[in-house]
């Protein structure tokens, strides 16, 4: 909803200077600026007086001056004295005599009036120029000469030829040239004095600027004030301005949160001077307020509002091109009038798509679909079918986000009867939905047509980049991930899964990179600053590494993986205060995190605080009920600290859960026997005898059959082994994340398809 406000221009100073049309749009003066109202008198010529004529007619008569207390006889001026009522500094010649030579005032005025064109001048080629503290130096100093000028023209007794247009344009300058500073208040002073001076009739438009300064200070009442107050003093046959200026109120409204008065005034120039921008921000406002019959009405004169070509966006993009052939200019360039045209009417199609794709899901209230569906009939019944196909696909995207794969892909398939634009687009979306039910088959083929039907494509690079990636190609998926760069440098997907890819080859330097240079597109990549950490991590930069995530802490404060990796980091370095408080942060936040109850657990141990470590110890229990190490850890540190008979509860709850644990039978014995329960002394201690043999006998096995094997056989694997760690560091990061066997299991574990292929969500 960003729309340029409407500001009224500085006059123009000379040829070179910029003014403003009443909307807003730059124009250029070509020529000199006119004269000002300054009368220069010729050299020994004096100002004619009341009753003089002009030459070769009749003088006009004179009117009577006595009741001024004047007399007809002439006084005779002292010698060496001007002459009564001529202008100062001219001497009177006598009858008869030669005309005297210039005068030097006149001369002075000529000359600052220059001076002060030229410091104008001078102001407006240093804003444009970039350099606004030059630009306020010369605004300054022109308005230092304007006065000099002044106070020369009263002191000649000429204090009518002043300027008026020339001192308005003085204060227009300075006040710009305050703006262009950042000198907002010190503009608002000048453009108050000129409003208070009632010397100007024009300045009460200098309000619409007065407005937009406001605006950019943030005090949307005060700008609304002033651009009513504007448009109250705007005639009705300014009608271009006068909408303008309606539509900044508009804006203020909105941005003050009155999203009512908003759409009143908006809905106002929708009927007088509609434009696809206004009828977007009409559209945002019915949204924001919740009112489906106005984001109807909103978006339906949205739709009426005339496009600027024909063939907007109904025709296909080779169709266009091939229409454009026929508007080339003499040297075989596009005429830019056509060029211009298209540019506009693209960002009039994004307006009418995003508001489709806005208020579609909130028409009904019973059903989402159906507001889909309505906004495609009504861009049908309106010309735009390629913007009608566009929200079906939103449509879909909005299946996937819901959950509901199977009608998504349903109604992504319908698009195979479309264009081929469309038709790819759709492609890519099934392709990455066959490749996280791991169907590599189907996903290649929809990708390979995806790369055929829009070679131009970086989506479909990705893509199939994406499907090279999961069947362990990540060579090749890095060449088709370098292809879509090509194509497209801003592509984030390219940049995020190339950096996947270049980790998977064993190239972190290269993958670095590849994330530092998507943080620099992307700053607020939260992915991205994951991986660069680990990164960095895996480089031995671990303080880097540190550094990286503590900025993604502030985009996700209450990640309970990301704090406990920080103390990880921070137990690397050998900062114990740093890990126990993000450890600690960590299990606030999420009391099932294993990584930070197991730490925390360790730390207490090893500062032998056995009663602070039970409880985390405890909460690992409750988040995994049926792994028996650890109530055997709280079993072990209630007997460190003396509670011998709770402890034997943990070490009974143990033997239950898994009879043949060694240290449970060990410990059960001797605790019983403290209690004197001979009986259950009897049973444990007979448990564990028969667990030892067991375990001998199988360990005799084990030696008689290794020594048996020829040498070149190899053992394989009898039990699966949990990856080690190190410090409380999790284990790395899939490049993909490989989905479950079916479509409802990848539903349970998953949720909704990433937009980056291949992330790893938070």
């Amino acid at each position: 909803m960003k729309t340029p406000l409407l500001r009224v221009g500085t006059p123009s100073t000379g040829a070179s200077s910029s003014t403003f049309s009443s909307h807003g749009a730059p124009t250029h003066d070509v020529g000199p600026p006119p004269r000002t109202s300054v009368l220069l008198a010729q050299p020994g010529v004096l100002r004619p007086c009341t009753g003089a004529g002009a030459s070769g007619s009749l003088a006009r008569p004179l009117t009577s001056s006595k009741g001024a207390g004047y007399t007809s006889a002439a006084a005779t001026p002292p010698p060496g004295s001007a002459m009564r009522g001529s202008t100062p500094g001219i001497r009177a010649s006598p009858a008869g005599a030669a005309p005297a030579s210039s005068g030097a005032p006149t001369e002075q005025a000529d000359a600052l009036e220059a001076k002060v064109h030229a410091l104008l001048e001078a102001a407006a080629q240093c804003i444009a120029a970039g350099d606004p503290t030059g630009a306020v130096d010369s605004a300054k100093e022109a308005a230092r000469r304007e006065q000099r000028l002044c106070g020369l023209l009263e002191g000649a007794g000429a204090g009518d030829q002043i300027s008026l247009d020339l001192k308005f344009a003085v204060s227009l300058g300075l006040a710009a040239a305050y703006e262009a500073n950042g000198q907002l208040g010190e503009a608002l002073g000048v453009y108050n004095q000129v409003i208070r001076s009632r010397l100007f009739p024009q300045a009460g438009w200098l309000r619409l600027n007065m407005g937009a300064l406001h605006y950019a200070q943030r005090d949307y009442g005060q700008a609304t004030r002033q651009f009513r107050m504007a448009l109250d003093q705007t005639p009705p046959s300014y009608r271009r301005l006068r909408l303008n200026t309606q539509r900044n109120i508009g804006l203020a409204c909105v941005r003050s949160g009155r999203y009512r008065d908003a759409a009143d005034t908006l809905a106002a120039v929708m009927q007088e001077g509609p434009d696809h921008q206004t009828g977007y921000n009409l559209v945002l406002c019915a949204a924001a307020l919740g009112d489906a019959d106005l984001m109807r009405s909103a978006f339906t004169q949205l739709l009426q509002v005339p496009p600027y070509t024909e063939d907007s966006l109904a025709e296909e993009s080779s169709e266009e091109l091939a229409g454009t052939a026929g508007c080339a200019g003499p040297d075989g360039e596009p005429d830019a009038l056509h060029v211009e045209l298209q540019s506009k009417q693209a960002q009039a199609d994004g307006f009418i798509l995003t508001a489709a794709r806005l208020i579609a899901p909130a028409l009904h209230d019973d059903s989402w679909a159906r507001g889909f569906d309505w906004c495609h009939d009504a861009l049908a019944a309106a010309g735009y079918s390629a913007l009608a196909g566009e929200v079906q696909l939103a449509r879909a995207n909005e299946h996937l986000s819901r959950r509901e794969y199977a009608a998504a892909v349903s109604l992504l398939k319908e698009f195979e009867r479309c264009d081929s634009k469309q038709r790819a687009q759709a492609a890519v979306n099934l392709a990455t939905l066959h490749l996280l039910e791991a169907q590599h088959e189907a996903a290649a083929g929809y990708a390979d047509f995806c790369c055929e039907a829009d070679p131009g494509s970086a989506a479909a690079l990705v893509s199939r980049g994406n499907v090279h990636l999961v069947q362990g190609r990540a060579e090749d998926a890095l060449q088709l991930y370098e292809d879509a760069l090509q194509v497209d440098s801003t592509c984030l997907q390219a940049l995020f899964n190339a950096g996947l890819a270049c980790r998977a080859l064993g190239l972190p330097d290269r993958a670095l990179a590849l994330m530092h240079q998507l943080l620099h597109a992307s700053p607020d990549h939260a992915e991205a600053m994951w991986h660069a950490g680990e990164l960095c991590d895996e480089l031995g930069d671990t303080p880097r590494a540190v550094e990286w995530l503590t900025r993604l802490l502030t985009r996700a404060a209450h990640d309970s993986t990301l704090l406990s990796r920080l103390g990880a980091l921070h137990a690397k370095l050998g900062d114990e205060g740093e890990a126990l408080a993000y450890h600690s942060e960590a299990f606030a936040a999420d009391r099932t995190n294993l990584e930070a109850v197991s730490w925390l657990g360790a730390h207490h141990v090893r500062r032998q605080d056995y009663p602070a470590a039970v409880p985390f110890f405890e909460a690992a229990a409750r988040a995994q009920p049926r792994e028996s190490k650890w109530p055997l850890m709280v079993a072990g540190c209630l007997r460190r600290v003396g509670r011998l008979e709770e402890a034997l509860l943990q070490y009974r709850q143990v033997y239950r859960m898994c009879p043949t644990n060694p240290e449970a039978l060990r410990y059960l014995v001797a605790l019983s026997g403290e209690f004197g329960l001979d009986d259950d002394v009897a049973k444990f201690t007979s448990e564990l005898q028969r667990l030892e043999r067991m375990q001998a006998a199988a360990a005799a096995a084990t030696s008689t059959g290794v020594a048996g094997l020829p040498p070149t056989a190899a053992l394989g694997r009898i039990t699966a082994q949990r990856p080690p760690t190190s410090g409380g560091r999790p284990g790395p990061l899939p490049s993909l994340p490989m989905p479950p066997a079916n479509a409802a299991a990848q539903q349970r574990a998953h949720g909704p398809p990433s937009p980056f292929t291949g992330a790893k969500a938070f």
